[in-house]
């Protein structure tokens, strides 16, 4: 009650509720006071037991509503980003389908895309089906798992890449030979042989247009 006031004082409102040192303590509202003269009161001072069960309906009918707003916010949230992931899905799909007409081929690993590029190379038109003559190996160079070796034909400028596999089919001396230049023998002080391989891609700026 205010304080320097020894009378009783009639509650006119219960405004808020607090926990202080372990005790529950009521913000009152005093009848003919104005609000500046509101006072924290332990409940055992207060003598309104229906404005006391009045302020927790009230409190719990507020609690109720908030906890329903926020499960109906978070409804809402889990809705929005359902609809989201399922418009980026829906965009996803219908990127990879205008993609796919555009590309008949889809390469879903290395080891299918290395067999249909082999395929590519293999079933295109090259110097050997030609009937053109290897003069040499420029070089040698690996796109997408596949070996391709530059290949040099004789009487002509253009080189060419083709697959290991047909170069070995139709030239094997030639493979042998371009390893076995590249062959170097380095003798180290324990008198041990060691053996490196270095592969080269040297392209002629003579490369066909």
């Amino acid at each position: 009650m205010p304080k320097g006031d020894a009378k009783e004082y009639e509650v006119e409102q219960i405004l808020d509720r607090r926990i202080r040192r372990g005790k529950v303590q009521f913000l009152i509202k005093w009848k003919g006071c104005n609000h500046s003269e509101n006072t924290w009161e332990p409940e055992e001072h207060l003598n309104c037991l229906n404005l006391l069960e009045r302020f927790r309906n009230e409190c719990a009918e507020k609690s109720a509503k908030t906890r329903g707003q926020k499960r109906k916010s978070t409804f809402q949230a889990n809705t929005d980003r359902e609809k989201s992931n399922s418009a980026e899905k829906t965009k996803y799909t219908n990127n990879n389908r205008s993609k796919s007409k555009r590309t008949p081929i889809v390469l879903e690993s290395k080891i299918v895309k290395s067999e249909i590029l082999q395929q590519q190379y293999e079933n295109r038109s090259h110097g050997f089906q030609k009937g053109y003559i290897a003069e040499t190996i420029m070089g040698i160079t690996e796109e997408d798992g596949e070996r391709l070796f530059l290949i040099k034909w004789k009487d002509r400028d253009e080189l060419e890449m083709v697959t290991a596999k047909v170069t070995r089919e139709h030239v094997p001396e030639l493979v042998i030979d371009f390893y076995e230049d590249r062959i170097i023998w380095n003798e180290t002080r324990n008198c041990n042989m060691q053996l490196d391989i270095q592969f080269e891609l040297n392209v002629n700026k003579k490369s066909s247009h």
